[in-house]
This record gives structure tokens, sequence and C-alpha cells, in this order.
């Protein structure tokens, strides 16, 4: 890679990756005393912090993340409930207007007399 701060491991003076770091991470783990513990597994770990934060999209991570396919980074999505209240805040406001907004019913043009109309469904329109 020639962009400046590429790599996750690299020489803080030449910016150049340190290369494969298995060894030194196998030994670290070893040391540690932490078994069955693979470097892969610190990929998992940030992606799933990812989502867990509520603030990283899922299709911003899959592109963090490198995958090829989104189905690869779907595994993640349970993870960020998050997302899930978020969407139902939103369709709560809209099926719960505030307090003042009424219903009315379209003109056979389908439209309203009233110039405060937020949207419409089915002949009917929202507005405050």
């Amino acid at each position: 890679m020639d962009d400046e701060g590429c790599y996750v491991f690299h020489d803080l003076n030449t910016l150049k990756s340190y290369g494969n770091i298995n060894h030194s991470f196998n030994s670290a783990v070893k040391r540690a005393g932490i078994r069955d513990f693979h470097f892969h597994d610190l990929r998992h770990t940030y992606a799933s912090h990812a989502m867990m934060s509520g603030e990283i999209e899922i299709t911003t991570l899959s592109k963090l993340l490198g995958h090829k396919s989104f189905k690869m980074t779907m595994k993640y999505a349970h993870l960020a409930p998050a997302h899930l209240t978020k969407a139902a805040h939103v369709m709560d406001k809209v099926l719960n207007p505030p307090t003042g907004t009424k219903l009315v019913k379209l003109n056979e043009k389908g439209l309203s007399d009233n110039p405060l109309v937020i949207f419409t469904v089915s002949g009917f329109a929202l507005f405050c």
C-alpha cells in the first residue's frame, strides 16, 4: 500500500508494514496463557464492537472490513439492535403524529385544501 498510515502494524518511522506478525502474536498469546485465540478473532471483535456501538452503518463496516460480499458483514447485524430501535422510533413518529395533527380526507383529485399537509396515505392526509 502506498497511502500513508494504511497499515495497522507498521514502523512509526518508515510507515512500512511489519509484514507477518503471526509469530509475535502467537508468542504473546502463549505468554499470556490464553488458549484457543487466533489473530482473526481480533478482526471479529473489532467488527462486533463496531456494530454494538450503534454509530457505524453496516455498509460502512463492510467497506472497512473489505468484505467482497455484503452477506459476509450481515452476520454482525444481530449485534446492532440500535438501528432497529431507531427505525421503530421513526415509524412511531409517522404512525403517532404529534398532538394537534389532524387526519383529513383528500378531495376527488387527491389534493388537500390545507397547505400544511405533511404526507398522504390511502386518500387521507396528515397536517398540523
